[in-house]
């Protein structure tokens, strides 16, 4: 800031301008002078070149000032820059986020278990749960898997459930196999949306309704049993898928507890009798629709519901 530093220099009579010849230049710096600050411009031929503000920082220490060109501010200490910023105009804030009030629940979970007889896989059993109300449909109500299938499916091509998404785990890698089936003879309109060889949403549409069949596992990409654990809650317990793989085993098998080689994990005797049926839909079933339930509602707080299809968009 000291300007008899930059060049040869000449006051006017009453000492509030000055110019100074920049040396080995045609430029020169004419500056005006205040109290505690000098406007600064440097010219050729009274063609301006550039224009700054200089500001002191202590009066008694010409070598510590600011100096400010255009939306540059630089801050020198005893004649050291120790300080570059910009000044930022026309800022765009962030968004406010919208409340948990906002938030949509539009939404319903679903859980399909299958058995494999002779290598051939098909559900015997399905449950949906949205938030409220539970409705299940086991085969042995059925004279097939896929009469079965449309029954479930059916139970939700209504008005209340407009706009809904239906979350199944693990749909797009292999339940959607089982309902591609029985959709195609469903008087429906079918939109599939998909991503890498999977179905990631499945658009169903009757009269003036729709609704979208979708895979919590691309939201929550890992099995309920780690989710448990995760969201510290209790686990869902074991149970004996396997046993029902045996086509001697009736579907409404009542009778001792199957044994520990029809667990996947380990076996843990907390019944007297086994009703297969029962235990399925009021014990375990029940319990896996509410887990799914309960971390798509954390996941649709935390994340906007049903602007995401998966957990990288």
């Amino acid at each position: 800031m000291d300007l008899t530093q930059w060049g040869e220099y000449k006051f006017s009579p009453n000492y509030h301008s000055a110019i100074i010849k920049k040396p080995k230049s045609k430029a020169y710096y004419s500056v005006v002078l205040k109290d505690s600050e000098q406007l600064v411009e440097l010219k050729i031929h009274d063609k301006i070149l550039l224009t700054f503000i200089d500001k002191m920082n202590n009066n008694n220490d010409l070598s510590s000032f600011t100096r400010v060109i255009h939306e540059h501010t630089y801050i020198f200490r005893e004649g050291n820059l120790i300080l570059k910023q910009k000044n930022i105009k026309n800022i765009q804030y962030l968004t406010k986020v919208i409340g948990a009030s906002h938030i949509s629940y539009k939404f319903v979970s679903m859980d399909l278990e299958t058995r494999a007889i002779n290598g051939i896989i098909t559900p015997y059993a399905i449950s949906i749960y949205d938030g409220k109300d539970k409705i299940s449909f086991y085969l042995s109500d059925y004279p097939t898997s896929d009469e079965m299938l449309i029954a479930a499916i059916s139970s939700l091509l209504r008005k209340k459930y407009d706009q809904y998404k239906v979350y199944i785990h693990n749909f797009s890698h292999f339940y959607s196999v089982f309902m591609i089936k029985v959709l195609s003879n469903m008087n429906l309109n079918i939109i599939p949306l998909i991503r890498d060889g999977r179905i990631i949403d499945l658009k169903l549409s009757w009269n003036k309704y729709s609704i979208y069949m979708r895979d919590s596992y691309l939201l929550l990409p890992s099995s309920l049993a780690k989710l448990a654990n995760n969201f510290k809650v209790a686990s869902k317990g074991i149970f004996p898928y396997q046993f029902v793989n045996n086509s001697n085993i009736p579907l409404d098998y009542r009778g001792s507890v199957p044994n520990k080689e029809f667990y996947q994990i380990y076996y843990f005797n907390q019944f007297n009798q086994w009703n297969y049926c029962f235990h399925y839909l009021y014990y375990f079933s029940n319990y896996q629709l509410y887990l799914i339930f309960q971390y798509l509602k954390f996941a649709f707080f935390t994340l906007k519901p049903h602007a995401y299809l998966t957990n990288l968009e």
